[in-house]
């Protein structure tokens, strides 16, 4: 299938200028911002041409994280792909002079932010650290570099990092749209603006994962209650690492028994977890309740728990002002305020800084906002999917709250008196920001989750 929007031949550009239409170039501004909001990190661009969107996300390295760099990749000049198309004759792209590059980047202020190279993808990326790369777009149409870059990135750059394609479904880049799918599978998805087109595809490194065992498995978990009645019926699962599961359900309907089952906290037959979840503090588990000592200030209350998981008592001081600073509560003033000083919120914040302080493998949250009000609920919501999405800490989240669960996961599993009803996989961007809670594709999801919880009512 291809789009039925077709970008006519490019003959010349300005330096600095982009020839994609200014809802494509904004769409492109508004995914690196979020990311790097999330994860910072350098910024990749593979293609160039003149610059256009080179300028844009220079622009957003310098705003958000000027330590970093934009590298840029120029894989235009000289090259020998023409995918047989008459878009793209060989030489078409051979006025490109990087010496114009450079001074267009001068003056604009940028030259500090950006690493220019030029040659053959396949030839340049090797040679190249992409470590510390978060966000990266591959602009550079044609079939080999686009599979170049779609096999290569994904084991030499970060693992919260995601590969922006543009020239996706394109009329224009047919093969560069193959070369997508063969690496990444036939239902990647377009992004569709506003105005109905769709011009790129968007993929999260975080959903790629290799065959490496689960990091937790169940098999036919049965707890009953004190009754007799199963509390879960035959309960089998198995939850990937590094992955976001929410498990939903009305009220009793066993998704905190499933969520004690997986700490451990209720013991059962069937559960098989990964070794490196065997080590003392390799989980974490947020209660429905902020589980704090009221006599303790918030810096006592956190230095408890290093005690009792990190034993070495060096540098503990700065561990806790870091990890106070990572849910937002980095004022000093904190440190000394006991719970009862501190708002709902805050203290939902010192609770999160408890499972951070583990250096938790696995993270299970409980009613996580259950307590909260709307805009507190958008905060700390924001918050886990920031944690998240810059650790490789597997979530598993229990809420009744779907909008909540679509936000939050990857995958939403759906438990009714005591039973898995079925599973929805959320297919919306990674990372999620407030256009992303506003968006009709997340309503569609919350709808798809409803729809299977009427369908097991029968």
């Amino acid at each position: 299938m291809t789009s039925s929007h077709v970008n006519p031949a490019v003959d010349h550009a300005d330096y600095g200028m982009s020839v994609n239409q200014p809802n494509r170039v904004e769409l492109l501004r508004r995914r690196c911002r979020a990311l790097l909001n999330v994860c910072p990190g350098d910024v990749l661009e593979v293609g160039v041409y003149r610059g256009g969107t080179l300028v844009v996300l220079a622009e957003l390295v310098r705003e958000l994280c000027p330590t970093r760099k934009l590298i840029a990749v120029d894989t235009f000049v000289g090259h020998p792909y023409t995918d047989d198309h008459p878009v793209h004759p060989v030489g078409k792209y051979a006025d490109v002079s990087v010496a114009e590059l450079r001074t267009m980047l001068e003056q604009k202020g940028l030259t500090e932010y950006v690493q220019i190279e030029q040659g053959l993808a396949e030839e340049v990326l090797p040679r190249l650290d992409l470590t510390q790369v978060t966000f990266s777009h591959i602009d550079c149409d044609l079939y080999q570099p686009v599979k170049f870059c779609a096999s290569y990135l994904p084991t030499h750059i970060r693992e919260c990092a995601v590969l922006f394609f543009d020239d996706f479904l394109h009329d224009h880049c047919p093969d560069a749209t193959r070369a997508i799918r063969e690496e990444f599978g036939p239902d990647v998805r377009a992004i569709r603006l506003e105005d109905g087109t769709e011009w790129s595809c968007e993929i999260p490194l975080r959903t790629r994962r290799s065959d490496q065992e689960p990091l937790i498995q169940l098999r036919n978990v049965r707890v009953p209650s004190v009754a007799g009645r199963l509390r879960l019926d035959s309960i089998s699962l198995e939850v990937a690492n590094g992955e976001s599961l929410a498990i939903v359900g009305p009220s009793g309907a066993g998704k905190t028994t499933l969520l004690f089952v997986m700490a451990g906290l209720r013991p059962s037959d069937g559960v098989q977890r990964a070794e490196r979840l065997c080590r003392p503090g390799a989980i974490g588990m947020l209660f429905q309740e902020d589980l704090l000592f009221p006599w303790m200030t918030v810096s006592k209350n956190l230095d408890v728990i290093l005690s009792l998981h990190n034993g070495d008592p060096r540098n503990r001081k700065d561990r806790i002002n870091r990890i106070l600073n990572e849910v937002g509560l980095g004022d000093p003033l904190f440190l000394n305020r006991t719970p009862e000083q501190l708002s709902v919120g805050q203290r939902r914040r010192v609770s999160l800084a408890g499972v951070l302080t583990r250096d938790a493998v696995l993270w299970l949250l409980d009613e996580p906002t259950s307590t909260l009000d709307f805009a507190l609920k958008a905060e700390i919501q924001d918050l886990l999917h920031s944690l998240w999405g810059n650790r490789s800490s597997t979530l598993i989240v229990v809420t009744h709250d779907i909008e909540e669960a679509v936000f939050l996961a990857e995958r939403i599993v759906c438990i009714r008196e005591g039973k898995l009803v079925g599973e929805v996989r959320v297919r919306l961007p990674f990372p999620r920001d407030e256009s992303v809670r506003r968006s009709a594709e997340l309503a569609q999801h919350v709808a798809d989750v409803r729809a299977l919880f009427a369908t097991a009512a029968g």
